[in-house]
């Protein structure tokens, strides 16, 4: 992808130079269209770029150099709700709960059907102590993929905190019906087994 990208930057680099060639043989209509479908393409696959060394160094638990390489995607694709989310999920990481929330908004607002989005500002929520709020994105999750045990896993917990023991277990249940992770199955069956 690297050496693609760089090939398609040496081909744009030299475009104003063979700009008056072009001119004199009637190709600049159709050189034009080209420049800007390859700039484009530079652009959608430089944020890729970014995205894919900012999720190396988030991975590493690097978040400072995640949130910086994310930032550098945003500025090529200002919409790009994976790069907001991954930028929230590293300030809640770094407890900027403020600063997650604020970002994870925006990306709530670019894409309503991110169900990450909401189970990550359900989490920041949730340590700022809003169990409503974290209950409310969790539910928006389970709205947009009723097949993923984690947002049930977490508004368990957040009902656990508002002591609706009923509401706890069901969705702990649920949870471990839908788990397809081995510690997860174990940690579940432990909690229902205490608590249920």
């Amino acid at each position: 992808m690297y050496k693609r990208t760089a090939f398609i930057g040496a081909i744009l680099s030299l475009i104003p130079l063979v700009q008056p060639l072009l001119i004199k043989t009637g190709v600049i209509l159709s050189s034009s269209v080209v420049m800007l479908s390859l700039t484009e393409k530079v652009n959608s696959e430089s944020a890729k770029f970014y995205i894919d060394i900012a999720d190396d160094k988030f991975n590493d638990k690097d978040y400072y150099g995640a949130i910086s390489d994310y930032n550098r995607a945003l500025k090529i694709n200002p919409d790009s709700v994976y790069a907001l989310t991954r930028i929230g999920r590293s300030k809640y990481y770094l407890k900027d709960y403020q600063g997650a929330l604020q970002i994870l908004n925006k990306a709530v607002n670019i894409n309503e059907n991110y169900k990450f989005s909401f189970v990550i500002r359900g989490d920041v929520k949730f340590a700022l102590g809003d169990y409503y709020g974290a209950i409310s994105d969790y539910n928006k999750s389970i709205k947009i993929d009723s097949k993923d045990f984690f947002p049930y896993y977490f508004r368990g917990l957040a009902k656990q905190q508002l002591g609706d023991t009923n509401g706890v277990c069901s969705d702990m249940r649920m949870s471990l019906e839908l788990s397809t992770n081995n510690q997860a199955t174990m940690i579940l069956k432990k909690f229902i087994k205490n608590y249920c």
